[in-house]
């Protein structure tokens, strides 16, 4: 024992071992770090780690007073331990991804910088972790925002409490011991599940969301999730399948737009081509035209982009589709659909 741990003890003389003993060492590591005496500090760390050794907060500070001498293995298996016991600690995650990439590492540390985004959602360690990612060229997540302000007074309090501290695993025990079932809760549910990887459950209860809410936070949560997943054809599904909600709930022109809009940086123009197709067979009457003219008015705009040939089927298709309009008595319709056939003239 060294003498700065003698001097401490013979202070302490009723102290005995097991008793304070960990938080003992801490403070003394803890004030080594701050003076940066980093051999002395990794000593006590280490010290206090022989009686906890699932204490992932020291076991990180352990990886720091390592790291600042230099000694990168020892700090890489400090930070990968803490990870081990805590499988859900953002920010152990984050810091072996620095000393990986420290050491050359580059994909394993790119790895655990992932892992941290996720974990850390929109939190600073988050942000720290997409940070490094971007900026090392690689493609970073969508943070996950959850709005808690639904969750003040007793009820939620613990349920907040664990949300805003990150402590997924403690959140979602709360979650799914309660019988709440309020769309807000359900969607905080839904978040934890994709942070957690946990992803069929958290499409189901996307999925069940978006068909309440066509549009809404539960349909873009569901998209982004099928993203990060890289299953771009259910993307466009869901997107399809919106389109659709959005006409049985009359929702905004707007919206509509927006959707035929995310469809198009997605996959093109023959995605909403299909999707506009699919909408046309499944709706009718008044409630079917806001999100004709969605689909509509953009085939018009990208028409001026289209190859030949392909301008001259849709230029068919227009002419076809708007003379059934025009017989069903939907004569605005027919009327754009017109104009559009006679702008993809143009096209050669």
């Amino acid at each position: 024992m060294d003498d700065h741990l003698i001097r401490f003890f013979n202070s302490k003389k009723k102290l005995r071992q097991g008793e304070g003993a960990f938080g003992a060492f801490v403070k003394l590591g803890n004030t080594a770090n701050a003076e940066k005496r980093w051999r002395d500090a990794s000593q006590y760390y280490s010290k206090a780690l022989e009686l906890h050794p699932a204490d992932v907060a020291i076991r990180v500070q352990l990886g720091h007073a390592l790291k600042e001498q230099e000694l990168l293995d020892q700090a890489e298996q400090a930070y990968r331990q803490a990870t081990l016991d805590d499988p859900m600690d953002a920010d152990a995650y984050l810091h072996l991804g620095h000393v990986l990439k420290m050491q050359k590492s580059t994909t394993r540390a790119m790895a655990a910088y992932r892992t941290a985004a996720r974990l850390g959602s929109a939190g600073p360690v988050g942000r720290d972790a997409r940070h490094e990612l971007s900026a090392s060229g690689f493609r970073t997540s969508v943070p996950l925002n959850i709005d808690t302000s639904d969750l003040q007074g007793s009820k939620h309090s613990e349920l907040a409490s664990a949300v805003q501290g990150y402590r997924w695993a403690k959140a979602l025990a709360i979650l799914e011991t309660s019988d709440a079932t309020s769309p807000d809760i359900v969607m905080i549910k839904a978040q934890i599940y994709q942070i957690l990887q946990r992803y069929d459950e958290a499409v189901s209860l996307y999925t069940d969301l978006a068909v309440r809410d066509a549009g809404g936070p539960a349909s873009k949560a569901l998209r982004s999730l099928h993203i990060e997943m890289g299953q771009g054809d259910k993307v466009i599904e869901a997107l399809a399948r919106d389109l659709e909600n959005s006409i049985t709930q009359a929702k905004p022109f707007d919206m509509q737009v927006e959707l035929v809009n995310e469809m198009l940086s997605i996959e093109g123009l023959a995605r909403v081509f299909d999707a506009g197709n699919t909408l046309f067979a499944a709706t009718n009457g008044s409630k079917g035209a806001a999100s004709r003219t969605a689909v509509d008015v953009k085939r018009q705009r990208a028409s001026l982009h289209l190859p030949g040939n392909v301008a001259a089927k849709l230029r068919d298709e227009f002419i076809e589709r708007s003379a059934g309009l025009a017989e069903a008595g939907e004569h605005p319709q027919a009327q754009l659909l017109n104009d559009e056939a006679q702008a993809l003239m143009s096209v050669k």
